[in-house]
């Protein structure tokens, strides 16, 4: 009896001081560091430090307190308690947090492990959100299997969730859509979108920068539109409305997918609900701009690789590898980033599959979806670019992280550089001390515009030289520099905007309708205020929701998880890319179709000998 009441009394503490540290982390704020020459004695210091430890207490505290505990003791009472997240990921979300809190605040690492003290405050805090993401995960790993299981069927929606159900979403959405797309007329507009018409238009010479497949699909609108009414307006009106088509076309798509592979009505119609509810879609698709058309070959083409993942790639017929080869082609066409995505992602499937094949057919399949894809989008941008005589693409578009590191670098210990050194980043860079004045940590742009063109192969190679002798003399500032340049792709706390809000006397706003942009801006700054529409257009939370799906997918064993190659490898392309501050346009294939996957992965996989990997 008396060991049943401790374990009783150990049980209540241990429920006690998890709400504790739970509560801690809620409120834990990065402070600046207490310095012991500001007080009498060591005594007065350590007693200020611990204070500053415990922090304050208050009345939201408290509340706070009675909340976790309620949390925990429900978690372990109900059915959820089966549903093990484990300690890896709740400890990485968290680890994302506690990055994220001091890359935003004190903006260095120091925030953590700047003294004994800083550390213990974060360790403390660090404990406290991996145990309320672990209760939190047990709970959405629970509704996750519960949605995949449910027998729930809409009545009305039925039929428009079904296999058939390709033009009723389709309508649906665009009937949804269509009341942002005339406001927005004659679009919402964006500077990339501008510079390609500006190309288009023949205001400035053409260039590979962006893709120049869209550059002429879009600028060749707006001329059209131009010859036939007078004005830009229309042509680029058409262009949103063919944009808002092809996307709405590609979501319906995985809608249908879903369905055909007997996922439960509640994942169907979570996914529709996201794509309805999100303002993210709604107001890309008013937005003249690159990313939606190639959102819709990307969706296209996962659909497509579903397709092989579902048959096996062996056994598909010469038809299915041509659209595969070509829809590859098309995604990397209209966006370099997603040239690697295919090819990467067609090697990382051929090693996968290269265990159960014959050599033959391995170096065959290689060659269908990864070489044959790559000298087709290398060709048709060749052509392209001699065609229409436009500049090259910049190397320092994939310079953002050692360019950022350089000029942290810099602002810090310039003063350090030794005369072989300063020379090497000059040459590529410019004036160090520029260099230094324009380093912006949330975007790379201010630094990649001082990249010298002429700088060749030689140049880089001193300026890697340089870089490198900075990282062994201050590796801290490199980690810094890294970790503030992608910590936003991790962290939900990072607010993103999804509007964007330019100009241009090209397209002045006529008729009507001139004004409700204005009201759109509203509306959509608006929406960032509202905690679940927030959620929807939040690239942290994607992110963690690829994560979630990647550790049930291993260990069910699923192989289907390797669907989220693709979406890994644009992880790390947005983690290389300028900048993710306000607008994430380069996780777009990751926010575009973790809607889809969790309706497929959270669907038991068929032992009927379909399904191969």
């Amino acid at each position: 009896m008396d060991d049943s009441f401790g374990m009783k009394i150990r049980k209540k503490i241990k429920i006690a001081l998890q709400a504790l540290l739970i509560m801690y982390a809620f409120f834990f704020e990065y402070t600046e560091p207490l310095q012991v020459q500001d007080f009498k004695s060591s005594i007065h210091y350590l007693f200020a430090q611990c204070m500053d430890i415990l922090g304050e207490y208050h009345i939201e505290q408290l509340f706070l307190f009675c909340m976790s505990v309620i949390l925990i003791l429900w978690v372990n009472k109900s059915e959820y308690r089966k549903t093990n997240p484990g300690k890896l990921l709740p400890a990485f979300f968290s680890a994302c947090l506690m990055i994220g809190r001091c890359m935003a605040g004190p903006g260095s690492l120091d925030g953590i492990f700047g003294n004994p003290f800083s550390l213990i405050k974060s360790l403390l805090a660090f404990c406290g959100y991996a145990l309320l993401l672990y209760y939190l995960l047990a709970v959405a790993l629970g509704l996750f299997e519960k949605a995949g299981s449910s027998q729930w069927k809409p009545a009305k929606l039925g039929k428009v969730l079904g296999d058939n159900g390709f033009l009723p979403v389709w309508g649906l959405l665009l009937l949804v859509w269509s009341p942002i797309v005339l406001l927005s007329y004659p679009a919402n507009l964006c500077y990339d979108g501008l510079g390609g018409i500006a190309q288009g238009v023949g205001e400035i010479a053409y260039t590979s920068h962006h893709p120049l497949l869209h550059t002429l699909f879009m600028s060749s609108l707006v001329k059209l539109g131009k010859l036939i009414t007078g004005s830009y307006n229309a042509g680029a009106f058409v262009y949103i409305v063919l944009q808002a088509l092809m996307l709405s076309a590609a979501l319906a798509g995985t809608i249908v997918r879903l369905a055909r592979r007997q996922a439960s009505y509640s994942f169907r119609f979570f996914a529709l609900a996201i794509y309805l509810l999100s303002p993210m879609y709604s107001n890309m698709v008013s937005t003249l701009l690159k990313d939606i058309p190639f959102m819709a070959a990307f969706i296209w083409y996962l659909l497509l690789l579903e397709e092989c993942v579902h048959r096996g790639l062996d056994t598909l017929s010469p038809r299915d590898m041509v659209k595969l080869t070509l829809v590859s082609a098309l995604v990397g066409l209209l966006r370099k980033n997603g040239l690697y995505v295919v090819v990467l992602t067609a090697v990382v499937i051929v090693i996968v599959w290269g265990k159960r094949l014959k050599a033959k057919k391995v170096f065959i399949m290689l060659a269908l979806i990864a070489v044959l894809p790559l000298l087709l989008c290398k060709g048709g941008d060749e052509l392209m670019i001699r065609s229409l005589h436009a500049n090259r693409g910049s190397v320092a578009e994939m310079m953002s992280i050692p360019f950022q590191q350089t000029a942290r670098y810099l602002q810090l210990y310039r003063g350090e550089l030794s005369p072989a050194e300063r020379e090497g980043i000059e040459t590529v860079l410019g004036d160090a001390d520029k260099i230094a004045l324009r380093y912006d940590p949330l975007s790379a742009d201010a630094i990649k515009a001082l990249y010298v063109t002429t700088s060749g192969f030689e140049e880089l190679t001193d300026y890697m030289k340089a870089w490198f002798m900075g990282l062994c003399k201050h590796p801290g500032v490199y980690v810094d520099a890294f970790l503030i340049h992608v910590y936003g792709w991790f962290d939900p706390g990072v607010i993103n905007s999804i509007r964007y809000e330019a100009e241009s006397e090209m397209f002045p706003r006529t008729g009507p309708l001139r004004d409700m942009d204005k009201i759109l801006v509203f509306w959509y700054r608006g929406l960032r205020h509202i905690p679940f529409i927030e959620i929807l257009e939040n690239v942290g939370i994607y992110t963690w929701c690829l994560f979630l799906l990647a550790s049930v997918s291993r260990r069910k064993k699923d192989g289907r998880g390797i669907l989220l190659v693709p979406l890994f490898i644009s992880l790390l392309i947005c983690m290389a890319s300028p900048c993710f501050f306000l607008h994430p346009r380069y996780a777009y294939p990751i926010m575009f179709t973790v809607p889809f996957l969790i309706g497929l992965l959270g669907t038991r996989s068929k032992e009927n000998g379909e399904e191969k990997v």
